[in-house]
């Protein structure tokens, strides 16, 4: 398999103008799937321009068929659930269960952004003095610089877009390196669906290079990132150094308290089921506390027997 996983600015799909790119792996295997593009600081100056350009169209699209054509992407991502599911699976190494689940989540969270588009209302607030009010509007902010993890390629990007775009934002994406394919299909649906070519961008290189150049960028009004909590503090600095606003969403620890009243064999299945979800690599992912009762030991049995019996059934590889 060779797949090209390229920068998408404008609408058009490319090399990057270096020509630079990296193998993508199969986790799985160690095979090589493909390769994706780098962008250099030229690409990510036209991508910006683009952005730029598209933001003035695409905020001038009325709430109401925004919010059609992001759910309309939804049910076009639905439709093409096996072959994003795939992709998913090659370059993420998640089974490919999991991976359509993916899929059909991320089509939730467009559906979900195109109908807060419709409830995008300004208000009017009583004035303190008699005959005054005060009219409250809401505008988008402007391009949207996103960056996104690889554990979850195509739904946590997916939150992203449809946010963005459903409130008028145009929007420029750098997904992880390890993953592009997943987030290249997702939005190969929203072009179809109708979004303004140019309000969209996907471009890919040295995470560093590239979020600097985003963020110092007098174009970007918005930072978002979900990611560890080392590099969310990178960007925030960069960030609050240009006081631009960021959303973020960084590591978690789930601690998961087992009473004494529970039923061990069911509880031991659940945490452990839990535990083993996208290979351990999820932020809610259960760390048992045992407290007291009658049977800790016996929760601890259960829980040793049920993870041995997950893992033999998970030897086969991820697209089983």
């Amino acid at each position: 398999m060779n797949l090209d996983f390229n920068l998408l600015i404008d609408g058009s799909s490319r090399a990057g103008s270096t020509g630079q790119s990296e193998a993508i792996l199969n986790p799985a295997t160690g095979e090589s799937i493909g390769r994706v593009a780098y962008a250099s600081p030229e690409d990510l100056r036209e991508a910006l321009a683009a952005a730029t350009r598209g933001f003035s169209e695409w905020q001038a699209v009325p709430a109401w068929e925004r919010g059609r054509i992001l759910k309309k992407a939804a049910d076009i991502l639905r439709a093409d659930i096996d072959t994003a599911a795939h992709t998913m699976t090659l370059e993420q190494g998640k089974p490919l269960a999991q991976a359509r689940s993916e899929v059909e989540r991320s089509a939730d969270f467009l559906e979900w952004g195109g109908e807060q588009a419709r409830r995008i209302a300004d208000r009017v607030v009583p004035g303190r003095e008699a005959g005054s009010r005060t009219e409250v509007q809401h505008h988008p902010l402007g391009v949207v610089a996103a960056f996104t993890p690889w554990n979850f390629p195509m739904a946590l990007a997916a939150k992203k877009f449809a946010g963005a775009l459903g409130a008028g934002c145009s929007i420029i994406c750098k997904p992880s390196q390890e993953t592009p394919g997943s987030v290249l299909a997702m939005v190969k649906a929203l072009l179809e669906a109708g979004v303004t070519s140019s309000a969209i961008a996907v471009v890919f290189g040295h995470a560093d290079q590239v979020s600097d150049h985003l963020i110092a960028a007098p174009e970007v009004a918005k930072i978002t990132f979900t990611g560890s909590i080392p590099i969310g503090k990178r960007l925030a600095a960069a960030a609050g150094a240009a006081l631009k606003p960021v959303t973020m969403e960084l590591g978690g620890h789930a601690p998961v308290i087992v009473c004494g009243d529970v039923d061990p064999e069911r509880t031991a299945d659940l945490l452990v089921r839990a535990k083993f979800t996208n290979a351990g690599q999820i932020c809610p992912l259960p760390v048992p506390l045992l407290r007291g009762g009658k049977h800790p030991r016996t929760v601890h049995r259960a829980l040793r027997g049920t993870g041995a019996s997950i893992a033999r059934r998970r030897r086969n590889g991820p697209r089983d």
